[in-house]
């Protein structure tokens, strides 16, 4: 078995879970991301040049959510790792409604980030252990285009509910629900190995 093609991968549940799991978590963490400075000086009242800072910081965290966590996935599995990063990105949402301080907040978002960051970069690894090497550059482009997707409607989301209520606080409710439901799906992910290949295409 040489691995799946795009257009086989396309036809397992598998993608479509894979192609989910990249969307909420970046919808999730896109638009907090892309507006975590006025966000700050909301909940937790800091200045426009502490809240930059705070921006600087999250930045460093995504990066290294980027490096280590998919080397941790490397020993123990991409399913319980993607998994896991659902749950402390449910957490850091967590604390963040029960409990906006100012240093409760920065760690909440900097789990976020390096949490953003992490499923960004677990989607490839993950996608060659399921649909095999081969052909990974072309399944991990198709899976991609979710982050495209969630790129542009999540920050719309935000602007929209903060439009409408006048805060930000409410896109975290959206958040926590869509995470809940990404959770649900990465543990449903099967292991559709390259020799499970007869039988998993649908």
């Amino acid at each position: 078995m040489n691995g799946f093609t795009r257009k086989e991968a396309m036809k397992t549940k598998t993608f479509y879970k894979l192609w989910f799991m990249l969307f909420f978590n970046i919808f999730a963490g896109i638009a907090i991301i892309a507006t975590m400075s006025p966000i700050a000086q909301e909940l937790i009242n800091v200045s426009v040049a502490q809240a930059a800072a705070i921006v600087g910081i999250v930045g460093i965290f995504n990066g290294l959510g980027r490096i280590i966590i998919p080397i941790i996935s490397d020993k123990l599995g991409r399913k319980l790792v993607y998994s896991s990063v659902y749950i402390a990105e449910l957490i850091a949402f967590g604390i963040i409604l029960c409990n906006p301080t100012v240093v409760t907040f920065q760690v909440a978002m900097y789990i976020l980030a390096a949490g953003y960051g992490a499923g960004f970069a677990l989607i490839a690894p993950y996608a060659a252990d399921v649909f095999g090497t081969r052909n990974v550059g072309s399944i991990h482009g198709a899976i991609l285009f979710s982050w495209g997707i969630a790129g542009v409607f999540a920050p719309m989301l935000l602007a929209f509910i903060h439009n409408l209520t006048g805060s930000f606080v409410n896109i975290f409710y959206v958040n926590v629900a869509i995470l809940i439901i990404a959770f649900i799906i990465s543990v449903t992910v099967s292991k559709e190995y390259i020799a499970d290949k007869e039988e998993d295409i649908d």
